[in-house]
């Protein structure tokens, strides 16, 4: 808040919409991973708010965009994703993502949210992005809880439910409807 940081709520306004989908693509370049599509990213947005379960908020500096955050909830608990931040912030040193997570906090507490998951965190790692990642987490006053979960893995595949469900299961080559 210092640094003139403001956060807004995106909803419809095409401007924010644009704002957090080139944060969430300047992430995706910096972590080498794929961003989706414009289209997507509002597609997404779109199900949040026509289905209740989730909001996006964007963080700006002097008209520049520096963090994005989505948020999806069900039944008084909220889980955070989409944590993003712009290079602008990174280059000028603007802390947009710290001043999103308070608001976060005080987001979820006015909501009447019973808990706020802040996602992944691997305390063990030996990587200092993924300990730094966990130490900023815990600063908020987070609680380390995990939970379990299942994968299917292709060492799966050749057990015994799994044949039987790919013996009952008719696999159809998933076209793309034809646009008018």
């Amino acid at each position: 808040g210092k640094q003139g940081v403001e956060i807004a709520r995106v909803g419809t306004d095409p401007i924010l919409r644009r704002m957090a989908f080139d944060i969430a693509a300047e992430t995706a370049s910096r972590n080498s991973t794929a961003a989706e599509t414009f289209a997507n990213f509002d597609q997404s947005l779109d199900h949040l708010y026509e289905n209740d379960v989730g909001e996006g908020f964007v963080s700006v500096h002097d008209g520049h965009p520096v963090s994005f955050q989505r948020v999806v909830y069900f039944n008084g608990h909220a889980a955070l994703g989409g944590v993003s931040y712009s290079d602008y912030s990174r280059d000028k040193r603007i802390y947009g993502n710290d001043l999103m997570q308070w608001h976060m906090i005080r987001w979820a507490r006015e909501q009447g949210m019973i808990s706020l998951d802040y996602g992944g965190a691997e305390p063990e790692s030996d990587d200092p992005k993924m300990k730094g990642i966990f130490d900023f987490k815990m600063k908020w006053g987070a609680e380390l809880v995990s939970y379990d979960r299942f994968e299917l893995s292709p060492s799966s595949a050749g057990q015994p439910f799994f044949r039987l469900a790919r013996s009952l299961i008719r696999w159809k080559k998933m076209r793309r409807p034809r646009s008018s």
